[in-house]
């Protein structure tokens, strides 16, 4: 007899009308077990929060265990979504694919709160493709990952960058690679740069800067050794002072992927469009 796949979805919440909208009341979710954090009054951060419930669990009952925001809406049935994943990986919606071009991998279609302004965020991926990091909105990683290496969050980091760098101490310490995978999900937000941002975007640089790569998050930081940081921003610069080459270049072949789901082609200055994603379907 097959085991059921287990699933636990762990929110810090204080909008709870949108968190019971497209988490708890989901039909993707419908078999998933949810634990909640009520964020109203105490206001914990979230990374005091995740550990908590780590340090509670009892392993010996194997699980996904699924890192989400209160408005992150999985369009797809969880279930299936997970059940060829590897356990000894780590798990976004979207991811960088590499450092010196910061390429976004891996598909959201994201909005304001309130639903206006929608755009696709990433490429879509057929397969699971490695990254470097993937965003916090959605992290997913296996219940005996977590405790053979004993994996957690570094509370000195509050409300940025937890994801992420649970992924690149996964990586530096223990050879823990970071995938996204085939998913359809919505994020209600585009996210906010605050000076709490640049205050843990500081700890994050000094606390990386002897890591064996480079490693860059959705919001375009990089982190690891300060040389090759500058080299990846020296070549970026190279590059933009040849952009005249690139202009060249697109007089016989272009290509691009929209916010609105269409890849645009231009060979020889002839336009050509496919849809690679449409907003209807993913609602």
């Amino acid at each position: 007899m097959v085991e059921k796949l287990q699933i636990v979805l762990i929110s810090v919440v204080r909008d709870f009308p949108m968190y019971e909208r497209l988490v708890r009341n989901n039909k993707y979710c419908g078999e998933c077990r949810f634990k909640i954090f009520d964020n109203r009054e105490s206001n914990l951060s979230i990374t005091v929060r995740y550990n908590s419930f780590l340090n509670s669990y009892a392993y010996s009952k194997d699980a996904w265990f699924v890192f989400l925001h209160e408005d992150f809406e999985f369009l797809c049935p969880l279930h299936k979504s997970l059940e060829k994943l590897d356990k000894n990986k780590i798990y976004g919606a979207v991811g960088v694919k590499d450092a010196e071009t910061g390429l976004l991998v891996g598909c959201n279609l994201n909005s304001t709160k309130d639903g206006e302004h929608l755009r696709f965020l990433g490429i879509p991926v057929k397969k699971p493709i490695k990254v470097l990091t993937a965003d916090c909105d959605c992290m997913i990683v296996h219940s005996s990952l977590v405790n053979r290496y004993n994996l957690r969050f570094d509370e000195r980091l509050s409300f940025d960058f937890y994801t992420e760098d649970f992924q690149m101490t996964a990586m530096e310490k223990f050879g823990v690679e970071t995938f996204v995978f085939p998913l359809k999900a919505r994020h209600y937000s585009y996210g906010s740069f605050c000076a709490r941002f640049y205050n843990q975007r500081r700890y994050l640089r000094e606390k990386y800067q002897n890591a064996s790569q480079v490693y860059r998050t959705t919001t375009n930081q990089l982190f690891g050794p300060l040389p090759d940081i500058v080299r990846i921003i020296y070549k970026s610069r190279i590059r933009n002072r040849f952009k005249w080459l690139k202009r060249i270049r697109k007089i016989f072949w272009y290509s691009k992927y929209s916010g609105d789901g269409i890849r645009r082609f231009y060979v020889l200055r002839v336009p050509f469009k496919i849809s690679y994603a449409k907003i209807s379907d993913w609602h």
